[in-house]
């Protein structure tokens, strides 16, 4: 969805209504790296004295960056924010609504500035697209299919209201709980009679526990149709959701086919590659240390990257990947510290127990 939307967005960009729309988009770090400038500008600093170095605020800018972009998708006007601890009274104590009034001035002061320097973030780009997106916008595309959707920000719902009476548009929901009220945010009513036939194709929904299941789901459903004789050919597509899933599909699915009567086609850029994702979270952990410690969530970002889990200790994967999952439910269960020593993480003996144990 985001791709899409940034496709969207950088066609509207070089259209003659949109030249002048911000080109570049920010990234969590130079997001954070913005805010600590603001932060030292301020009139009043959040925490006195606390936050003063950009180490100290990398944690909380994090935190505020995630919160603005909330905020922004969700199409909340700077001055909503400002008006709600005035409007409370005393419900908001004291400490609280100091929060609030540092976020509202975060919140207005980071996207002026953003506006300003020609930049864009994502969810700016999702508040762009949904306020301009046209039938023009959808021109080169001869069917576009929206799957997997269910708990709507105010800038999709906004995005989805403008195309879904376009007829190269479709929605694929699966029935459940609540599914009419979001249908009926949209405008969308589904296409089914009271016998429950439709004429839409058919679609079935597989649940898998990370990645490698969908991938082992995936092979046994092309391992049965192929004994069942069906006709693959080229009308036939498995489309993977992230670039780290081909090897995966090369090795475990790709397999069971005879001969080469496939294609791989590798139509994105180096920067959805894995190999660069991976120097990417390496880059990212490395900046955001702080001396020795590493920061944690980059630290899990980077060992849970299937090029780091997935290292051969005798001649098997399997022990890595216990270790790593391991480590990260013993951190995010433990959510005091955001900054370790890889020594401490070394030294953890409960950590490594538990994984003797198979726990």
């Amino acid at each position: 969805m985001d791709e899409f939307v940034d496709w969207v967005f950088e066609k509207g960009r070089k259209g003659r209504r949109g030249k002048n729309r911000p080109r570049k988009r920010l990234e969590a770090l130079d997001a954070v790296a913005i805010l600590y400038d603001l932060h030292r500008k301020a009139p009043r600093k959040l925490g006195g004295q606390s936050f003063l170095t950009p180490d100290a605020f990398f944690p909380i800018g994090l935190k505020i960056y995630r919160d603005i972009e909330e905020l922004c998708i969700e199409k909340v006007p700077p001055p909503a924010l400002k008006d709600v601890a005035p409007l409370a009274g005393e419900g908001i104590p004291p400490l609280s609504r100091e929060t609030l009034q540092d976020l509202s001035f975060f919140y207005e002061e980071f996207y002026g500035w953003v506006l300003a320097s020609g930049y864009s973030t994502r969810s700016l780009r999702y508040r762009t697209v949904s306020d301009a997106m046209g039938e023009a916008s959808l021109d080169p595309f001869l069917q576009i299919v929206f799957a997997g959707f269910f708990a709507f920000t105010r800038s999709e719902k906004d995005l989805f209201k403008r195309i879904s009476s376009q007829e190269k548009v479709r929605f694929v929901f699966k029935e459940g709980t609540g599914l009419g009220e979001r249908l009926s945010e949209l405008g969308i009513e589904a296409e089914k009679d009271p016998a429950g036939e439709t004429d839409l194709p058919e679609v079935h929904f597989y649940q898998s526990p990370d990645m490698h299941g969908q991938v082992f789901a995936l092979s046994g459903l092309v391992e049965e149709k192929w004994r069942e004789k069906f006709p693959f050919d080229e009308r036939t597509v498995i489309v993977l959701p992230s670039s780290e899933t081909l090897f995966p599909l090369f090795h475990q699915t790709l397999s069971l086919m005879e001969g080469d009567n496939w294609n791989i086609s590798m139509g994105y850029p180096l920067h959805r590659t894995p190999i660069y994702g991976f120097f990417n979270n390496l880059m990212e952990l490395v900046a955001s240390m702080e001396g020795e410690r590493v920061y944690v969530p980059d630290y899990l970002r980077f060992v849970l990257h299937p090029y780091a889990k997935n290292i051969y200790f005798r001649d098997s994967s399997e022990v890595t990947r216990i270790l790593f999952h391991s480590l990260e439910r013993r951190l995010t269960d433990s959510r005091g510290r955001l900054f370790l020593t890889l020594s401490e993480i070394e030294e953890d003996g409960p950590l490594f127990e538990g994984c003797r144990r198979g726990s």
